[in-house]
């Protein structure tokens, strides 16, 4: 019996980026059967219900010296069963793949990869702060090092990267940003368009498809019902900082109402009948000349809790999110890429999308990127505009948004990954 201590480290798990080439993408059944437009997709059988496979599995690539390059599916569950039995229906669909437990609670949707960075030949993994379990597996590998874990999600009902964020290629992220879906449905309202329509889901999920208009969305309304919405009165708006009085022919704003006019935000401090005195400069804003006759409204309660003007907010956090992304990035630059999506709360003051979350997609490099249908024509033209090669799935609402995910919470990719150069010699101080 030899009494020296032994160490033995097994070869990492290398999962690929979201701009990898696509080998297989697998949904489980809760997929619409319509969607027919995505290449290589395979539906597998649920079993009990689970619909998120991003959630549950994520393919990774293990190499070794000897038998060369293995293909493995991670089940991020490790129960008995596993949830929906997905990992065991999902193996034999894929041929040799190898399969392993990695228990991280079920959350694949806050476990992101960079894309190669120059210190980090393989990426670097993304984890939200609210749900951390896969951060020690992915140090202790020592490929996809110095993990990136202080981007905030605790302020997400769900809390995964996913839901914020998306590599969509080496130097380009998707970002949700409520502030420009906030800026479309105004020019839209001041142009007399304020009827068109977007899709929204509800927090208790009673009603699965719900269309409202940019009205609706945007303008808080009295207590009888009308909207708060008004011409702004001479002389205007002069730029400057000090509170101001308007006098209102009629007037419909009360105490505390934020008003928009033009891209400022301002807030009513006082009402006497007609004379209503506003504070300047809300939401990050900047005090500027605004016309008499231009629109001015109050801002509904939807917007007051996705723009920064209280707590909570979504857009205050999101830029947390990015903020915090870019400095552990260090030289590495990207271009956020912002895109419209409106969020709300739910009784926890939890935040979930409340429009199509479009950042929540799925990467098919040399195909297209697959994104919800927003139900909004200004939404998808802006995107398609932002984003090339957008591919917009219009079936997939009902199950894959208003029951707290989208595309990429809907699918889990197998991909390739450039493994040409061992990773042992790409990384050779690896212990």
């Amino acid at each position: 019996m030899a009494s020296d201590t032994v160490r033995i480290k097994v070869a990492p798990m290398i999962l690929p980026w979201d701009g990898d080439t696509v080998q297989t993408v697998y949904a489980t059944t809760h997929f619409p059967a319509t969607v027919t437009n995505i290449p290589n997709l395979i539906r597998i059988d649920p079993g009990s219900g689970a619909r998120w496979a991003q959630d549950f599995v994520k393919f990774t690539k293990v190499q070794f010296a000897v038998t060369g390059v293995v293909d493995v599916v991670a089940d991020l569950m490790s129960t008995a069963p596993p949830p929906g039995a997905f990992p065991a229906n999902l193996c034999p669909a894929t041929g040799s793949v190898r399969r392993i437990e990695w228990n991280v609670g079920g959350d694949g949707g806050n476990i992101m990869i960079t894309p190669p960075l120059p210190d980090a030949p393989y990426g670097k993994a993304i984890v939200g702060d609210k749900l951390p379990l896969a951060v020690d597996t992915l140090i202790a590998q020592g490929v996809q090092t110095n993990a990136i874990t202080n981007l905030p999600t605790r302020w997400l009902s769900v809390g995964h990267v996913d839901e914020v964020i998306m590599f969509i290629d080496t130097n380009t992220v998707l970002v949700a940003d409520p502030w420009t879906a906030a800026n479309i449905m105004h020019t839209a309202i001041t142009n007399g368009n304020g009827s068109n329509t977007l899709w929204e889901g509800l927090g208790d999920y009673s009603n699965p498809f719900t269309t409202t208009t940019y009205w609706e969305a945007t303008v808080a309304v009295t207590v009888g019902g009308m909207y708060k919405t008004n011409s702004l009165p001479a002389p205007g708006l002069a730029a400057t900082t000090n509170d101001v009085t308007l006098t209102f022919l009629t007037n419909t704003f009360t105490t505390g109402d934020y008003l928009r006019v033009d891209d400022e935000v301002v807030r009513v401090e006082i009402v006497a009948t007609n004379d209503v005195t506003v504070s300047r400069q809300w939401a990050q804003t900047t005090a500027t000349n605004h016309c008499t006759g231009t629109v001015i409204y109050a801002l509904s309660q939807l917007l007051c809790c996705n723009l920064p003007i209280g707590a909570p907010c979504a857009q205050t956090n999101i830029a947390h999110v990015t903020n915090n992304l870019t400095t552990a990035l260090g030289g590495y630059a990207v271009n956020y890429v912002k895109l419209p999506v409106l969020f709300n709360t739910n009784a926890a003051l939890a935040f979930y999308a409340n429009s199509a979350n479009v950042v929540n997609c799925l990467v098919h490099p040399g195909h297209g990127i697959f994104m919800q249908d927003t139900g909004s024509t200004e939404f998808n033209t802006y995107v398609s505009n932002s984003v090339p090669g957008v591919i917009w799935l219009r079936d997939t609402w009902d199950v894959y948004h208003v029951n707290g995910g989208e595309i990429h919470c809907g699918t889990t990719t197998r991909r390739t990954i450039d493994l040409a150069t061992p990773w042992w010699q790409r990384i050779p101080n690896w212990k």
